[in-house]
């Protein structure tokens, strides 16, 4: 079992939060991925924060699957790639494998994608093909 996030890359959202969780809130019933839920967590700010620091903040989707199919995996990136073209933002997508227990980044999603890195995410989220 994968458990994985989609997330915008980066902390300083003030601006851009609301209509980023508009956005990904309006995906979440067109991806049919029903364990897919929508993430909105502002850390508060802590006293080892200095000067111009952000505290963390993830926004976006995390799901549970065994495998997306080609066609949610092609899903996603396209959503991510026109999200990215619309607001000028990255996002960043990564989880846990099945036998690890720390999180990690997988790979990004911008306004141009290196094939790849398309590869090696579809690889992870759908397992290779044949």
């Amino acid at each position: 079992m994968l458990r994985a996030y989609a997330y915008v890359d980066g902390s300083d959202l003030d601006e851009i939060g609301d209509q980023l969780a508009e956005v990904f809130a309006n995906f979440l019933p067109t991806w049919g991925i029903s364990s897919a839920r929508l993430v909105n967590d502002k850390s508060p700010r802590t006293p080892d924060l200095h000067g111009d620091d952000l505290p963390d903040w993830n926004l976006g989707l995390n799901f549970e699957t065994e495998r997306l199919s080609l066609a949610e995996f092609n899903q996603l990136i396209l959503f991510l790639s026109r999200t990215a073209e619309q607001t000028q933002r990255e996002f960043v997508i990564g989880g846990y494998g099945p036998s690890s227990r720390f999180a990690e980044d997988w790979g990004y999603i911008g306004t141009h994608v290196e094939r790849p890195e398309l590869q090696s995410l579809q690889d992870i989220l759908v397992g290779p093909q044949r």
